[in-house]
Formats: structure tokens, C-alpha cells, sequence
């Protein structure tokens, strides 16, 4: 029965802070030169929601409640990478020697017809450390292979989360993290994801940082050419750096066409 009460109350609570939502939005909108350029964080959706009247008839205990109505409200979107903020990798020149030349990193987080070379004493792998300038709550992974002609197409690609647990830290503890749990190993299959349990204080799931939230495996794909993948990730996983691992069916370097990820701001 009390599940039956909180799905109804959440409900109920859901239409009554739309209203008030409605009106705070248009609002919001009427002041704002581009509507287009405001997006709600998290952090700040629920303190709208906590602010409307209908929340400040409530008590403490049904305050958790703002969380719920919030994660229900976010629309997950792309998660814009700035290669220029990338921290380790082993090829940010590309081919071109220039990442924004014409295969360089820069395409590869741009969906269009262009695709990244890593440099071609890069190796099958390539590993790509980004800080993506604040937290998010990441729900998606894309990942994209060369198409024909290419020497050296994607064949796997792995992404890395770094949480409360590790973000807290300096660049340089994760750098070092990195180096000594991610980049020392050498059997990627063997690599386990057990993200079962979520966290009450931080509202994340309890897992081992230094294992992948998501991996894509095109080995299936009917062509080794052109395939695009997708795959959700497990709810609750936030962070503000992640890292994304690529390797290559081919042994000099690594060719894909786009990576990407799709989230919400906290």
C-alpha cells in the first residue's frame, strides 16, 4: 500500500508543481533574451519545487519527494564535449597533427560525416580524460565506427565516470588513478560492473570508480563499417570527469566517426 500512496502522491504532486512550475517558466522566459539558452540544472529543480506552494504545505518528511518529482522531470540531452579540456590522452594531435584539422579530435564529438585518426603511432587504443566543467548525471553512451576505407575502424569503446568519491580529489590524483587502474591493464574483458546499490548520502550508486559504467562492442555488427551504437547507462551515475577508452580493430591507430554522451546538468 505504501508504494500505492507514494506512486499517487508523486502523481498528484507532479500535476499540482506543474502549474506552478508553468508559471515560474514563463516567468523565467520573459526575461530571458534567447529562451533557448535556459535549461534548469538538477540542483536548481528541485529548489524550485521545494519553493512552490504546494511543497511548502508539506513537512520534512515528504520533502524527499522534490528528488523524485525532479529525476521524473529532467530530459536528458547531449553532453557537450570541449576536446580542448581533454587531460591525458595519448593523441590529441590526430593525423592531421592539428585537432582541428581535417581528422583531427575535434570531430569526433561532432555528429556529421567527419571522422577522427588518432595519430598513427597511437596503437589500437586511445584514451581520452575529460572535465566536463560541472556535474552531470549521464544516461546515455554513443559511440560511431569509421566508415569503408578506413584502416583501423572502432571496435570497442569504454566509458569511465568519476564520481563524488574520486572528482572530490585533485586532477592529478585522478591523472594518477587512471594510470595505475585503467591504463596498466591489459585484459579489458575481464572488466565486471556491479552497480547495485545507490548511496543515500550522495544519491549515487556504490561502485568501484576505477570499472566502466558502459562498454559498446561492435564485434556483432554485420559490417565493421559505418555501425552506430547506443546504450543506456544504469540510473544515478554522476560525475564531472569521465573517460572514454577506444580501441581498434587494426594495430596502428584508431579511426571512428563520433562518441558521445547524453545527460543532465546537476
Amino acid at each position: 500500500c505504501s508504494g500505492v500512496y507514494c506512486v499517487c502522491f508523486c502523481c498528484t504532486w507532479l500535476q499540482r508543481c506543474t502549474m506552478s512550475l508553468d508559471q515560474k517558466n514563463a516567468n523565467i522566459e520573459q526575461s530571458t533574451e534567447n529562451k533557448n539558452e535556459f535549461e534548469h540544472s538538477f540542483r536548481g529543480l528541485v529548489s524550485v519545487l521545494e519553493g512552490t506552494a504546494f511543497m511548502r504545505q508539506g513537512n520534512e518528511s515528504t520533502r524527499m519527494y522534490s528528488i523524485i518529482i525532479a529525476e521524473m522531470c529532467m530530459a536528458p540531452r547531449e553532453v557537450a564535449i570541449d576536446y580542448t579540456t581533454m587531460l591525458l590522452n595519448i593523441s590529441k594531435t590526430g593525423y592531421s597533427q592539428k585537432a582541428e584539422g581535417p581528422y583531427g579530435l575535434r570531430n569526433l564529438f561532432v555528429r556529421d560525416h567527419r571522422c577522427y585518426c588518432s595519430a598513427a603511432d597511437s596503437g589500437n587504443c586511445v584514451d581520452l580524460l575529460a572535465d566536463l566543467q560541472c556535474e552531470y548525471t549521464i544516461t546515455t553512451f554513443h559511440a560511431w565506427t569509421a566508415g569503408t576505407f578506413y584502416t583501423c575502424p572502432l571496435f570497442k569503446a569504454y566509458l569511465w565516470v568519476f564520481g563524488s568519491k574520486t572528482a572530490q580529489n585533485s586532477v592529478a590524483y585522478i591523472k594518477q588513478m587512471c594510470q595505475e587502474n585503467i591504463y596498466a591493464k591489459k585484459k579489458w574483458e575481464e572488466l565486471q560492473m556491479d552497480l547495485d546499490v545507490i548511496d543515500p548520502e550522495t544519491n549515487e550508486r556504490q561502485r568501484d570508480e576505477m570499472q566502466p559504467v558502459c562498454k559498446i562492442d561492435g564485434s556483432n555488427q554485420k559490417s565493421h563499417y559505418d555501425w552506430k551504437m547506443q546504450k543506456r547507462i544504469a540510473s544515478h551515475i554522476k560525475g564531472r570527469y569521465i573517460l572514454i577508452k577506444l580501441i581498434s580493430r587494426g594495430t596502428s591507430n584508431v579511426d571512428a566517426k563520433y562518441v558521445g554522451i547524453e545527460g543532465y546538468k546537476m
